[in-house]
């Protein structure tokens, strides 16, 4: 009678079982950190309940500092070309939109009332000529970084295609860019993934003022470029000018490296890598600056 008892208590025991207790204990044994995992999740959604939802509110000028500080977006220090998300892409356009360019620049201008009258807030070169829209490459692989648009009326703006000349021709020369006209080099250049900028996105009217405040190009590098290559994510950016020197001082990851240089005519044609970011550097190549041409031409070579 023993062993029949135990058999029969056994067979009792299992349909005494409720079912929906046997499956938890299958799916337990089979997945023992499911459980932790939910929970965990559960808490992280209500954590960010609690910090609220960003992506409702917009961005602050705080949150997008703290993202251009920050590499998670990608392999390198400026965000590399990979792993980019829909909402990455979405920040892009943000970042690179010319009315909110010109909407930071018309607060510097009512911060700093006694250079209103030598910055054009009614429009941006950039936005005149499509400069985003047209001439971007989908992957920026060098970055031209130049002071800032021409304030003279017969200066050469370079995405102008209407006229040559200025740095366009100079910049042409030295990469060896050849074509039947400015549009066609414009292309080639493109082609090339290469894109310029500048450090000073408005026309500012030198004159008025004497020259280029510190506190503009100041207020340009924090405000705009750092987001501006928050977006682009270079692997190589080529520093065109004393301007665009100063401009990426202000960059926090590019301050410590480019410290020690305190003159563009002695760090031209030098070059500093950051993280997977080279900076390299160069003396305005125009007229002017002729007799540094051996240290231009070193820098543009580096660039291919």
């Amino acid at each position: 009678m023993g062993p029949l008892r135990s058999r029969i208590t056994r067979k009792q025991w299992k349909t005494t079982l409720q079912p929906a207790t046997r499956q938890t204990a299958r799916h337990q044994r089979k997945n023992p950190h499911r459980g932790s995992q939910r929970n965990t999740k559960n808490w992280s959604c209500k954590a960010g309940s609690l910090r609220g939802d960003t992506a409702k509110g917009g961005i602050s000028p705080q949150q997008r500092r703290k993202r251009a500080n920050n590499s998670s977006r990608s392999t390198d220090g400026l965000g590399g070309q990979d792993g980019r998300t829909h909402r990455a892409r979405n920040l892009d356009q943000r970042l690179l939109s010319p009315k909110l360019i010109l909407n930071r620049y018309r607060e510097f201008a009512q911060s700093n009332p006694k250079y209103g009258d030598a910055i054009n807030l009614t429009y941006l070169p950039l936005q005149r000529y499509q400069v985003y829209e047209r001439w971007k490459p989908k992957r920026v692989r060098v970055l031209l970084l130049a002071e800032s648009p021409p304030w003279r009326k017969r200066s050469v703006y370079f995405y102008n295609e209407q006229r040559s000349g200025g740095l366009s021709k100079a910049v042409f020369k030295q990469l060896s860019i050849k074509g039947e006209s400015k549009s066609k080099k414009l292309r080639e250049f493109k082609r090339r993934h290469f894109f310029l900028t500048d450090t000073v996105k408005c026309v500012f009217e030198k004159p008025k003022i004497g020259s280029m405040p510190q506190e503009l190009v100041r207020y340009s590098a924090r405000e705009i470029l750092q987001d501006e290559l928050l977006a682009l994510r270079p692997r190589l950016i080529l520093a065109l000018g004393a301007t665009a020197l100063a401009g990426l001082k202000q960059i926090g990851r590019f301050s410590s490296a480019l410290g020690r240089y305190h003159s563009i005519t002695a760090a031209s044609g030098r070059s500093v890598t950051v993280g997977k970011t080279t900076l390299i550097l160069s003396v305005f190549p125009n007229d002017r600056n002729k007799q540094y041409e051996k240290s231009i031409k070193s820098a543009f070579h580096m660039i291919g």
